[in-house]
């Protein structure tokens, strides 16, 4: 597959689950069960994972397309971005904050971790619908 059609996917990928994020974050779930309410609540953690993973997939893929270099971990993908003048410094501490949050997430689950991140929901899908504008 060339890079221009990968990037075309990654990037219709993103903005699917960049939707699929935000709407499952509108979703009030006051009048569920308690078991209910923790299947929702783990069902937007692992679309907040995607998202993660699909903006830093789709920020290495518009780099190699549009710069013409190769970046390769998440938070070097984001920096480079930073450096290209893509990106504000604000955009990029909260992008990095996205992947130490999917980090805690995925590595250590703790119900006072889960509460923690789940706070700033609303803040990464905002830096997720930025990075979407500067990669289009």
């Amino acid at each position: 597959m060339q890079l221009k059609e990968r990037y075309q996917l990654l990037a219709a990928d993103y903005a699917a689950a960049l939707q699929s994020f935000e709407n499952a974050l509108g979703e009030d779930i006051s009048s569920y069960t308690p078991v209910i309410q923790d299947l929702i609540r783990n069902g937007k953690v692992q679309k907040f994972e995607i998202c993660v993973e699909l903006a830093w997939k789709t920020s290495k893929a518009f780099i190699e397309l549009q710069l013409g270099e190769i970046v390769g971990s998440p938070k070097q993908v984001y920096r480079h971005l930073f450096t290209a003048n893509l990106i504000s410094a604000g955009l990029l501490a909260n992008l990095l904050s996205a992947i130490d949050d999917r980090n805690l997430l995925s590595h250590i689950y703790k119900e006072d971790s889960f509460e923690q991140v789940s706070r700033q929901f609303e803040t990464h899908l905002a830096s997720f619908l930025e990075l979407k504008q500067v990669l289009q």
